[in-house]
């Protein structure tokens, strides 16, 4: 059974960044924890599982509407996968578990997200407001999944009282492990993280608590555990700016952490890439700055096999393509 404690360092969920190749390379590069996007119980409950008969991966597939993928998963990640549910409901929320309970590691609430997409669905963040929902859902996702551990990550209330108080309940409903985000809803990236609050939060519960936010190096984790006696460290921003951030050894020039996420593409998502995540991946704070010379190639690359060529990678395209 997968375990959350023991200065895991964990790769955060990302909407549009931790797609199946990247998480591949997260976990090859050393993380010991892979999380999923945030993924709709309403969306996923409308698909179908397949698995290929060659790889053994598993993707859900809307029968209505064959080029949406709401989930991947290669059998080589399932014990360290955590897939992040967005759910307001106790019985979607089960019914989509359920359908996923054999094919990870763990399964995660997203209590956190403070993006409208997710709010206004009574997810994310706004669970926060609603305790009662909140831990109903839990109780019936820890009842209804074990021994499949089940976790939640939450952002940080206005007090820190308020946030010890929130999480003893939280802890209460059996969850394996807390992943908290050192802000508030409201609070942006560019404002202090409440770092203080946490020794509180380890002192209060039983269950393991992750850090997550401004963690921007291993070295960086590595104080955050010392200092706060959290139990893990989830890296998200860094990551996506450069996922070999993981390595013990330190991370890896940019461009060659980029052709090995292409190789990852190409060899397990050739046909099932989606480009403009892809490039989300590469840009929008991510691992190529507007200052990179090889930038501006990628914001004109209109293709897969273009993109490939900006980085030497036209002839493994082209071999891939004759074979898929």
């Amino acid at each position: 059974m997968l375990e959350f404690g023991g200065r895991k360092r964990m790769l955060a969920p990302m909407v549009r960044v931790n797609t199946l190749p990247f998480r591949l390379l997260a976990l090859e590069y050393g993380a010991d924890i892979v999380f999923s996007p945030e993924t709709i119980d309403r969306k996923l409950l409308k698909c179908t599982r397949i698995v290929h008969p060659d790889t053994g991966i598993i993707t859900f597939v809307d029968p209505a509407n064959p080029s949406t993928v709401a989930l991947r998963i290669h059998p080589a990640e399932r014990a360290r996968l955590v897939v992040q549910l967005g759910s307001a409901c106790a019985a979607s929320a089960v019914q989509a578990a359920l359908m996923l309970k054999d094919d990870v590691g763990g399964i995660d609430l997203n209590c956190g997200c403070p993006h409208p997409f997710s709010v206004s669905g009574g997810m994310g963040a706004a669970l926060l407001g609603d305790a009662d929902r909140l831990c109903g859902i839990l109780d019936a996702l820890v009842g209804a999944l074990r021994p499949v551990p089940v976790t939640c990550k939450i952002r940080v209330l206005d007090s820190v009282e308020d946030t010890v108080r929130l999480a003893v309940r939280l802890a209460g409903t059996g969850i394996a492990a807390l992943h908290v985000h050192c802000r508030t809803r409201s609070e942006r990236s560019t404002m202090p993280g409440r770092w203080d609050y946490f020794e509180h939060l380890v002192r209060a519960v039983r269950v393991p608590v992750t850090a997550n936010g401004d963690v921007w190096t291993l070295a960086t984790g590595e104080r955050v555990m010392d200092t706060t006696g959290v139990a893990a460290v989830m890296l998200a921003r860094a990551a996506h700016e450069n996922v070999s951030v993981f390595r013990r050894d330190g991370p890896l020039p940019v461009r060659d952490v980029v052709v090995a996420l292409l190789e990852k593409v190409l060899q397990w998502e050739l046909e099932e890439c989606n480009f403009a995540y892809l490039k989300y991946t590469l840009l929008n704070e991510g691992m190529l700055k507007s200052k990179n010379p090889l930038f501006h190639q990628v914001v004109q690359a209109k293709t897969l096999r273009a993109l490939c060529e900006v980085f030497g990678l036209e002839e493994e395209f082209d071999a891939r393509a004759k074979t898929a």
